[in-house]
């Protein structure tokens, strides 16, 4: 609209569920990852069998500063191209961090997504661009960042 309205020459990226390292503390994974380290329970709302797809930092940077070659005007999705449940995350994050969750059990939040994802194959066709950082790569990088915030 932008592009046609007034000729600003726009591309837009609809990021899917970014995480890795300097991740906002208020999202998810950085939530799991510190209650895990400091043995503290994870509130877990609905049966965890919520399905996500989450893009590492590098992939995404790496496809935004590809995206500045794109047409004006064209929209595209990015993400990492891997589906995990969330209880999936949990016990990837017990195993690179080494410590049991506690999961504190709620019912599940209305309104709330069964599965989220993105289908990234207008990018990989327009741009050449794919994602390169598995989900267990990315999720060991955050570890060891947030490790690193713990005095």
């Amino acid at each position: 609209m932008y592009f046609e309205e007034f000729g600003v020459p726009a591309v837009v990226l609809r990021y899917f569920s970014v995480y890795g390292p300097r991740q906002r503390p208020e999202m998810g994974y950085h939530l799991f990852i510190e209650a895990i380290l400091k043995g503290k329970p994870i509130r877990l709302t609905g049966d965890g069998l919520q399905i996500r797809g989450n893009t590492y930092i590098a992939d995404c940077v790496d496809a935004t500063i590809r995206a500045a070659e794109a047409m004006p005007g064209e929209v595209f999705n990015l993400g990492g191209g891997e589906l995990v449940t969330v209880l999936e995350v949990f016990r990837k994050l017990e195993k690179i961090i080494g410590k049991p969750a506690i999961i504190e059990r709620h019912p599940p939040r209305k309104g709330d997504q069964l599965a989220t994802g993105a289908d990234v194959s207008k990018l990989m066709r327009h741009l050449g661009w794919k994602p390169t950082t598995s989900i267990d790569d990315g999720l060991t990088k955050q570890v060891k960042w947030q490790r690193s915030l713990i005095v």
